[in-house]
């Protein structure tokens, strides 16, 4: 039995990890992976052709069989079972095409650097009396930090309260190396206050600015028993926008403190920039033809016709 299927347009990468033929729930499901973070691991450009499972996810498609793959070959009473040893194909590829498109995920995911709007530098966030010396810690010097996590020193350094001067002394402290500091102290204080959440256990990996996002929770624990309302600027589990006791998340924070709020990724080329001697890569299409050869005799080729 002889089967000849024209195809056009046919893309030759995929967005999704994992293939049709692997076994995925709920809980590890295939992932999309086409976004421009993800494209910057060149593992993530996947490049496909046809296979012998796309040949048999075509005929299970063409009697009516609509279950992945993997699932329908689980069946004890899967159509192809005998058959499937049977089948061979040719693809006859007549034109290959570069595309660039644009891709979108529909999970909605947000842009991690943008928002919409204006910032909102009246939020009590920024204006409450105890603003300024919130913030302050910031303004400090690593050294300075540590020295407050363990005395309760604090130098009340100046830190301008405008958002995006915030954000830019945030992207400086991400830069000092912990590991160059006498952290220990410090260390054992933040993981014994903050057990639950802070997760590192080896004081190398711990970040400079996971030091200072821990630092604004003693600080908030130090202003309200000194009588301050650190609450109006806390969530009702006790958390701060944008800040963990274990790290910062811009995209949460400008979400909070801009009138627009977060912004959902609208898309994004599905292209990898050339690097090096590796030329640029976009999506691939083809047209072609694909002749699949059955080894069954005239009886069983009048079955599965008919099932078609």
């Amino acid at each position: 039995m002889e089967i000849t299927i024209e195809y056009h347009s046919c893309w030759r990468n995929s967005f999704l990890d994992k293939t049709n033929n692997e076994k995925v729930d709920k809980k590890n499901n295939r992932k999309y992976i086409a976004s421009s973070q993800s494209l910057a691991k060149p593992e993530n450009f996947i490049e496909r052709e046809v296979t012998i499972d796309t040949v048999m996810g075509v005929l299970n498609r063409l009697i009516g069989e609509s279950r992945k793959l993997w699932k329908a070959r689980e069946d004890e009473n899967y159509y192809f079972k005998d058959i499937e040893p049977l089948v061979t194909f040719n693809d006859d590829i007549k034109c290959l095409s570069r595309e660039l498109v644009c891709l979108r995920n529909q999970n909605g995911s947000m842009n991690p650097s943008s928002f919409s709007g204006i910032y909102k530098t009246t939020s009590p966030i920024f204006t409450s009396d105890f603003s300024a010396e919130m913030w302050g810690l910031f303004a400090m010097d690593f050294d300075e930090l540590l020295n407050y996590i363990v005395t309760g020193e604090d130098p009340l350094k100046y830190q301008d309260l405008y958002p995006l001067s915030i954000l830019d002394r945030i992207a400086e402290l991400s830069a000092y190396k912990s590991q160059k500091y006498d952290c220990q102290a410090a260390f054992d204080i933040i993981k014994d206050k903050f057990s639950d959440e802070w997760k590192t256990d080896v004081i190398e990996k711990a970040k400079a600015t996971q030091y200072y996002c821990a630092a604004l929770y003693i600080k908030f624990d130090e202003l309200a028993k000194r009588g301050y309302d650190v609450a109006r600027i806390l969530s009702q589990h006790g958390n701060f926008p944008g800040f963990s006791k274990r790290g910062f998340t811009k995209s949460d924070f400008n979400g909070k403190v801009s009138t627009g709020g977060k912004v959902k990724v609208i898309g994004n080329p599905y292209i990898v920039d050339a690097k090096g001697t590796q030329p640029e890569k976009m999506l691939t299409k083809a047209d072609g033809t694909v002749t699949i050869t059955i080894d069954i005799d005239k009886e069983k080729s009048l079955e599965l016709k008919t099932m078609m």
